[in-house]
C-alpha cells in the first residue's frame, strides 16, 4: 500500500513545529508496519531523502507567500497524482490547498484523509490583532481552502476533541467521518526526576534555592499568550518567581515587552533563552516547577503533553487541548478566560502546594504513557487500515 502525504514545511526540520512533529511520528509508525510513505513538502531547495518516516520529496518554492500560495498547491497535487497513492493524506490548510487540488484530480479508489491539527477559522476568531495577511490570505485559507479540503476528504483525523467540534461547527462535517486521535509525546525522553536528581540538575543550571521557576515555551508570543504570562508576572512581582522563556531571544523578548506596554517587570527575574535543542529543552522541563502556557489557540499543544510526561504541573488556558484528557489530579490547572489576574491567583495557590504535588506527578505520568508516540502511531495505523478495508469492501 502506498500513502502520499502532502505536507507544508519539511517535516524532518525542527522548524516545522507541532504539525511537523506529529506528521513525522505518525508516518514513521506507518513505515514500521511496512507501508510505503512518500511525503511531499516545500523547501528552499529541491531534494529527495529517505528517512524513518519514508521518502521525503521537497519542491523548491518561492519565499514570497503569494507566489508560494499560487504554485505549490498545483505542483504538489500533480506530483501526488503521478505517484498513484492508495491513500492521499493532507495536513490541513498549511499546504495551501495542495491536498484540495489533489483530491479533485485523484485517481479512482484513492482514499483521501485530511489531518486536522487545528482550524484556520478558529485561529482567526481567536486572534485579537489581526494582520492584513491574516485578514486576506487567512480568510481565504479558512473560507475556501480549509473548508473544501475537509468537505472533499473521505475522512478527517483530528488531534483533539476540540478540533473535531470545530470541523462540525464551522464546516458541518459529518461526525461519522471524523476520527479523533490525540497527539503524543516521547515518554522515554520526557520523564520526571526524583527529588535528589532534580536538586542536582537545578544546581547545575544555577537555579537558586527558594525560587520558583516558571517555564514558558513558544515562538509565536501573541497567539501563545506571552503577554498574559508577562502581565501575570507583573502581578506576582513581589513573589520569589523566575520566568524562563524558551523560543524567544532577548532582543525580541524586550521588544515584545515594550510593544505591549508592560512596565512593572524586574528584568532580573525573566530570562529570554531563545531557541535551544531538544536535550536542553528537556532539562528545563525536568528542573522547572511549573509550565505556564495560556495560549489563545491550539489544536493541541505538544508542550503540554511533554510537560504531562515530565510530571511538570502546568497552568494553561482552556484552548490548549490538554484539559480534555487530564485535570487537576494530574497537575493540569485551567483558567476559563485570559485574565492575567485569574492566572496569577492560580499560581499563588499552587506555589504553596508545589512540594506536595507528588501524587499529581504520578497521575500525569500514567496519562502520558497512554499518549506515547508509539501508541499514538499504532492508533493511526489501525484507523487507516480499518478505513482501507472498509472502503475496499464497499467499492
Amino acid at each position: 500500500m502506498r500513502v502520499v502525504d502532502i505536507c507544508s514545511f519539511n517535516p524532518l526540520d525542527y522548524k516545522s513545529g507541532g504539525v511537523g512533529s506529529t506528521t513525522f511520528h505518525i508516518n514513521s509508525a506507518l513505515v514500521r508496519h511496512g507501508i510505503e510513505v512518500i511525503n511531499i513538502c516545500f523547501a528552499n531547495e529541491s531534494f529527495v531523502k529517505e528517512s524513518k518516516m519514508g521518502k521525503v520529496i521537497a519542491i523548491k518554492t518561492y519565499d514570497n507567500e503569494l507566489l508560494k500560495l499560487l504554485t505549490y498547491p498545483i505542483r504538489s497535487a500533480l506530483l501526488a497524482r503521478k505517484l498513484k497513492p492508495d491513500v492521499l493524506i493532507g495536513e490541513g490548510p498549511s499546504n495551501f490547498g495542495g491536498s484540495l487540488i489533489a483530491s479533485l484530480i485523484r485517481k479512482p479508489n484513492t482514499i483521501h484523509i485530511e489531518r486536522a491539527h487545528g482550524t484556520h477559522m478558529n485561529l482567526i476568531l481567536s486572534t485579537q490583532k489581526k494582520s492584513l495577511h491574516m485578514r486576506i490570505l487567512g480568510r481565504l485559507m479558512a473560507e475556501i481552502i480549509e473548508r473544501y479540503q475537509f468537505i472533499l476528504a473521505d475522512y478527517s483525523f483530528c488531534v483533539s476533541y476540540s478540533v473535531r467540534n470545530e470541523l462540525i461547527k464551522y464546516y458541518k462535517i459529518n461526525k461519522s467521518r471524523i476520527k479523533v486521535i490525540v497527539s503524543g509525546t516521547d515518554t522515554k525522553k520526557y520523564k520526571p526526576l526524583g527529588k535528589a536528581k532534580k536538586a542536582e540538575l537545578r544546581s547545575s543550571m544555577r537555579f537558586y534555592d527558594g525560587m520558583v521557576y516558571i517555564l514558558y515555551i513558544g515562538t509565536d508570543p501573541s497567539r501563545k499568550g506571552l503577554d498574559i504570562v508577562l502581565r501575570s508576572m507583573e502581578l506576582l512581582r513581589d513573589m520569589p518567581i523566575h520566568l524562563n522563556v524558551i523560543g524567544i531571544d532577548n532582543d525580541n523578548g524586550l521588544n515584545f515587552i515594550r510593544n505591549n506596554y508592560i512596565k512593572h517587570l524586574d528584568a532580573d527575574r525573566i530570562s529570554f533563552i531563545g531557541k535551544i535543542n531538544e536535550d536542553e529543552k528537556i532539562k528545563y522541563y525536568k528542573a522547572s516547577d511549573l509550565l505556564f502556557f495560556p495560549s489563545r489557540y491550539e489544536g493541541i499543544a505538544l508542550v503540554s503533553l511533554d510537560a504531562l510526561s515530565s510530571g511538570l504541573p502546568m497552568v494553561v488556558s482552556n484552548m490548549v487541548g490538554i484539559e480534555q484528557i487530564a485535570g487537576s489530579s494530574s497537575g493540569v490547572f485551567v483558567s476559563p478566560d485570559f485574565d492575567p489576574k485569574h492566572y496569577a491567583d492560580i499560581i499563588v495557590k499552587l506555589i504553596d502546594r508545589i512540594d506536595r504535588l507528588d501524587k499529581c506527578k504520578k497521575n500525569a505520568r500514567k496519562i502520558a504513557l497512554q499518549y506515547d508516540w508509539i501508541r499514538v502511531g499504532e492508533r493511526y495505523y489501525d484507523a487507516i487500515m480499518h478505513i482501507v478495508k472498509s472502503e475496499l469492501h464497499e467499492r
